[in-house]
């Protein structure tokens, strides 16, 4: 078995396009279609923060990165942060999901947890909002600044952990993103397909999953 573990928030399960496919039901379709013995998991939850999933990484792990034979595989891609980075409440709200702190230690926690299992690790990075339309967001506050806070503490745990960094937040935001995002937070088809393909060229890049080779998503 060669599997890819894509743990993360609504961005990594698909909100945004309809239906809900994603980055990562792109790229289940793309490794799937390339052999046998080959999976692709979306471990997205919507509105998951870095605590939430430290509270199931290691049971979603147990029931799927198990190696049978000497050949196995694993990847898992950790993607997650962005509702860390949210206020509650309104605008003026200063009240905070997480602190920096808080965040940059369940980041580590994950990196370490996701070491113990036969798997190569990497690292997600965030993605822009348009904050005409974040600010409020169902009752809570999402800021860019405050992303791109989070976005590089995420960059900072994957060097001192030494496992590989996808940039998303600089790559869309170079790409004139406002296009590609739904409703201010969530990427829209084109932003999906955006994030598919630079997730694609990052594994192939740091070779971290066998012969892998594009497909229309």
């Amino acid at each position: 078995m060669w599997a890819i573990l894509c743990f993360g928030d609504s961005v990594t399960w698909g909100r945004g396009e309809t239906p809900n496919i994603g980055w990562a039901g792109r790229l289940k379709k793309s490794v799937e279609s390339s052999g046998e013995y080959r999976a692709v998991y979306n471990l997205g939850v919507c509105g998951d923060t870095s605590s939430d999933l430290l509270r199931r990484f290691k049971a979603e792990c147990d029931a799927r990165a198990r190696a049978y034979r000497k050949e196995d595989q694993f990847l898992i891609l950790i993607a997650v942060g962005l509702n860390d980075s949210r206020w509650r409440g309104g605008p003026q709200s200063k009240v905070v999901y997480a602190t920096p702190k808080q965040f940059e230690a369940n980041i580590l926690k994950l990196i370490r947890l996701a070491k113990t299992y036969p798997a190569k690790v990497a690292l997600v990075g965030l993605t822009p909002i348009d904050e005409s339309l974040t600010v409020p967001y169902e009752e809570t506050v999402f800021r860019n600044e405050r992303i791109a806070l989070f976005n590089d503490l995420l960059r900072k745990c994957s060097g001192r952990e030494h496992v590989p960094f996808l940039d998303m937040f600089a790559k869309m935001s170079a790409a004139k993103y406002r296009s590609m995002i739904d409703d201010g937070l969530h990427p829209n088809e084109r932003g999906y397909d955006f994030m598919y393909a630079q997730v694609m060229r990052f594994i192939k890049q740091n070779k971290l999953f066998p012969e892998l080779r594009n497909s229309n998503p």
